[in-house]
């Protein structure tokens, strides 16, 4: 009889523990107004000239929230955001390495959001960042 109430016993702390666990609040990259907070603080850094942590906003929005609806503005953003950074740059390795990101967010943003705001304004932006590997020296 004793074994058989430690086994209930057992299962009714397991279910409690269970219940606890779930009540946790979720961490904040679960909150449905994230994405928006970091869209919009990325602006502001950006029109800060920020670019740097402008970037960091974004690729956030990209990498942890890649369902939401402010998904591809965060592509266009980054890329952007990385170009401009590059522009900042003396090291023509970082700029390199930098314009390339910027190009392959570009890329994502114009092959899975193809009706896209953003699809023209990412094909110029793509077009201006080749021009300004061109002038730099790069093939």
């Amino acid at each position: 009889m004793t074994y058989r109430r430690t086994i209930i016993l057992f299962l009714i702390l397991i279910l409690i523990y269970a219940g606890l666990l779930n009540s946790v609040p979720k961490p904040s990259s679960q909150n449905p107004k994230e994405p928006k907070k970091l869209f919009d603080k990325g602006k502001k850094l950006f029109y800060r000239k920020n670019y740097e942590e402008a970037a960091e906003n974004f690729r956030k929005i990209t990498i942890e929230f890649s369902n939401h609806q402010l998904s591809d503005d965060s592509f266009y953003w980054l890329g952007y955001s990385l170009h401009k950074l590059s522009e900042q740059l003396d090291n023509l390795d970082q700029i390199l390495s930098t314009q390339k990101e910027a190009l392959a967010n570009l890329d994502i943003l114009i092959k899975k959001f193809s009706s896209s705001t953003w699809f023209d304004d990412a094909k110029r932006l793509k077009l201006e960042i080749a021009a300004d590997l061109v002038d730099k020296g790069f093939k």
